[in-house]
């Protein structure tokens, strides 16, 4: 006989927004202003519009000691101004730690080359019938990749 449930089930729990990476770039830089001279612009999705707020700080001379409350106000005004401040509510609602930041920002940036990578490869893969040659760089860069993915994953956190 069919059993009578007394309670809905629970409910499925949201599942996770991917964010680019770019975006997660931009929450650091805001956290540590200094960050910006780390910056590798080219491996950056150029489409995205936290790709155009990083490409303008990286073009200005920002203090070593300069503070997020700083950048804060200096994009106000601006294009910038809402994904500013939208980045700053995303980071106070993840409480994102100071400390880890730095590391946080590295790890992005090794997502960031192997992404490009992996970007390569496959373009690659499709040239190397029409030009043989192109196998030798096939191999480096596969082998690159997997030394990539071997630093990520040695790296704590």
């Amino acid at each position: 006989r069919p059993q009578a449930f007394q309670r809905a089930a629970p409910a499925r729990p949201a599942s996770a927004t991917v964010v680019p990476l770019e975006r997660q770039l931009l929450r650091y830089v805001l956290l540590g202003p200094k960050l910006v001279k780390e910056l590798e612009i080219d491996l950056l999705n150029q489409n995205l519009a936290e790709t155009g707020f990083l490409n303008f700080i990286a073009g200005r001379e920002v203090d070593e000691n300069a503070s997020s409350a700083f950048l804060i106000e200096f994009f106000q005004g601006t294009d910038f101004e809402q994904m500013v401040f939208a980045a700053q509510a995303e980071i106070e609602e993840q409480r994102i730690p100071v400390e880890t930041m730095a590391f946080e920002f590295q790890s992005v940036h090794v997502a960031l080359r192997i992404n490009r990578m992996n970007q390569e490869i496959d373009d690659l893969r499709t040239r190397v019938n029409a030009d043989p040659r192109l196998g030798q760089r096939l191999n480096l860069l596969v082998k690159e990749l997997g030394q990539l993915k071997n630093q990520r994953s040695a790296t704590p956190g």
